[in-house]
């Protein structure tokens, strides 16, 4: 039986959306966005958030405790670098200070007379 969105969506008072929210916390399980499964559900984002985050307890309602959703990656994210790509940037920046650059040397002079001579020099 697949997962059909309630056809009365008039607020519902006490009757607890049970089945919403488990479809919810099945699809987070899956991979899908907060705000995806909220709207494949048919509820509010902020509900979502609150099954996810859970609540605090007020004067009229007990705490709820929060849902943990570990959803595996299939694919690392292009937009963090590897321990590896880290490496290897760590090592090319490490190497490249031990080592000043041929072409691009900035020289620095103390004086005119001093300038004209290296590059008399260079000549």
């Amino acid at each position: 039986m697949a997962f059909e969105i309630r056809k009365i969506r008039t607020p519902q008072g006490k009757k607890k959306l049970a089945r919403e929210r488990e479809e919810y916390f099945r699809l987070m399980e899956q991979g899908v966005s907060s705000r995806e499964a909220c709207r494949i559900v048919g509820i509010n984002r902020r509900t979502g958030k609150r099954w996810r985050n859970g609540t605090n307890a007020t004067k009229n309602r007990p705490a709820q405790p929060a849902h943990r959703v570990r959803a595996e990656r299939a694919v690392s994210s292009s937009r963090h670098l590897t321990q590896e790509e880290r490496l290897h940037i760590a090592d090319r920046v490490q190497s490249s200070l031990h080592r000043p650059p041929e072409r691009f040397s900035v020289r620095f002079f103390g004086s005119f007379r001093e300038r004209a001579e290296w590059e008399g020099s260079r000549s």
